[in-house]
């Protein structure tokens, strides 16, 4: 569907690019990897049942996360139901695989919603990029490519099709 959206609207379908295998980090039983957004590294949970790449407020100003706070939604976690506005990461990198544009849900009004060593949750809006892998050790994404001829132009040289969802956890 991409690639048919993409060829009516003279863009590229690329909107994520690389492969990657990364191993979790397990700190007291809880499976963590690094991702870096807008070029800020931070320590992610990883999060199937999350509709968004979700972060604290705390990280999203380290990364400049372009956010609109006129949108919120309500987001369950393990301490409740929060608020969360919505933005835009321009880059998303997890060990070689990296997409643009991502959507991204920031934590209000809570300091420390998943604890004090975990800058968010890699929610959906990123691994449903890729074809995605998960072990009971790791992850490991895919990078799609339903059309060959965006093989070997830079990412950044791509005009981004971003894929929405609308449930949230």
């Amino acid at each position: 569907m991409i690639l048919e959206y993409s060829k009516k609207g003279d863009c590229g379908v690329s909107y994520a690019r690389g492969n990657a295998r990364i191993p979790f980090r397990v700190t007291d039983g809880v499976k963590l990897l690094t991702a870096t957004v807008n070029g800020v590294a931070g320590t992610f949970l990883v999060d199937t049942g999350t509709t968004y790449l979700t972060v604290t407020t705390a990280f999203s100003d380290k990364a400049k996360l372009k956010i609109n706070a006129a949108v919120r939604i309500p987001m369950k976690t393990v301490g409740g139901t929060v608020q969360a506005a919505m933005g835009t990461a321009s880059a998303v990198v997890v060990g070689n695989a990296e997409a643009r544009s991502v959507t991204v849900a920031v934590i209000q009004g809570s300091r420390e919603p998943f604890s004090a060593r975990i800058d968010g949750l890699l929610g959906m809006s990123f691994p449903a990029r890729f074809d995605t892998r998960l072990t009971p050790n790791g992850i490991e994404l895919t990078a799609r490519s339903p059309d060959q001829t965006d093989i070997g132009q830079p990412l950044s040289d791509m005009n981004p099709v971003g894929a929405a969802k609308t449930r949230t956890r």
